[in-house]
Formats: structure tokens, C-alpha cells, sequence
């Protein structure tokens, strides 16, 4: 897929929408780095099929694969938003809209929000609550986190 859209761009926008978070997180550094991870910063922000959430996994949903399919069991954007974490921020929202950037920014500014409304107010935190589902679980995605936190570090120099 070729992206229409500045994914520096929608971090700063999304950034703005986060404004009043309670942390000390720069959040265009921190959406910049979780897309960096999980898409490349935009390059790769398709589909991707996630088997926890497909017949037999840990987050299966019948509702939701009766009526999406395997669509319900892929995550979307440039940040990688599970369908099913879609649906609890913004309802109504099919698949074929979080394939487009500018609809899966909101729904990741709100996902966002839980997550650091459930007390992940680091970096850390937030990175793990990303990958995982939850920073208090006893998932630690160390080699994901690590990945976060060093883009987190590049882009917040960059800034400086």
C-alpha cells in the first residue's frame, strides 16, 4: 500500500489530541515510535492478521468474526489497533475503515487514552499495555518494549 498521508504529520496531530494526558510522555515521540515498530512510521499499515484473536485464541469474539470474518481478527493503521479495541473506542467502525490512516488516528488517540486512564503513565508502561493488553499482566513483551523505548529516545533528540 502507498500512503497518501505524512505519518510525522499524523503523529503531530495525534499528539495534539493527547494533550492533556496526566504524563510526562511526549506522545508525537511515543505514537512515532509505537508506529515505528509496528508498521515501519506508516510504511506497512495493512491488515495483519493476529491469531490470539482468530477461532481458538485467547481473544476470540464470535460476534465480531460472524460479522467481519477474519477481518475481526486483524489489526489496522499505522500504530496496529485490534479491530476488536477499535470497536470499544469508536462503534459504529467497520474494517475497511481502519484501513485508511486518518479514520484509525482517533480510534488510536482513544485507545490510547484507556491505556493511560488504566495507569500506564510510562513509556514503558504504555508500550507494554500496547503489545500485551495490559502493563500490570504478567505478559512483558521486554523485547518490544526495548524497541519502543529506543525510538522513543531517537525522536525525542531529534526534537531537541
Amino acid at each position: 500500500m502507498t500512503n497518501p498521508w505524512d505519518f510525522d504529520e499524523l503523529c503531530r496531530m495525534g499528539a495534539q489530541m493527547l494533550h492533556n494526558e496526566p504524563t510526562g510522555v511526549d506522545f508525537e515521540a511515543l505514537l512515532w515510535a509505537i508506529g515505528g515498530v509496528e508498521s515501519s512510521h506508516g510504511t506497512f499499515y495493512g491488515p495483519r492478521h493476529e491469531k490470539a484473536y482468530c477461532r481458538g485464541g485467547r481473544y476470540y469474539d464470535r460476534k465480531l468474526t460472524r460479522k467481519h470474518n477474519c477481518m475481526a481478527h486483524c489489526s489496522y493503521g499505522p500504530w496496529q489497533i485490534m479491530y476488536a479495541n477499535a470497536v470499544a473506542i469508536k462503534k459504529p467502525i467497520t474494517p475497511e475503515l481502519m484501513l485508511d490512516p486518518l479514520h484509525a488516528l482517533p480510534i488510536t488517540v482513544g485507545w490510547m487514552r484507556r491505556v493511560v486512564g488504566r495507569g500506564a503513565i510510562t513509556v514503558r508502561d504504555i508500550a507494554d499495555a500496547w503489545n500485551s493488553g495490559s502493563h500490570r499482566d504478567s505478559i512483558v513483551p521486554v523485547a518490544y518494549i526495548r524497541k519502543v523505548e529506543k525510538l522513543y529516545r531517537e525522536r525525542i533528540d531529534v526534537e531537541f
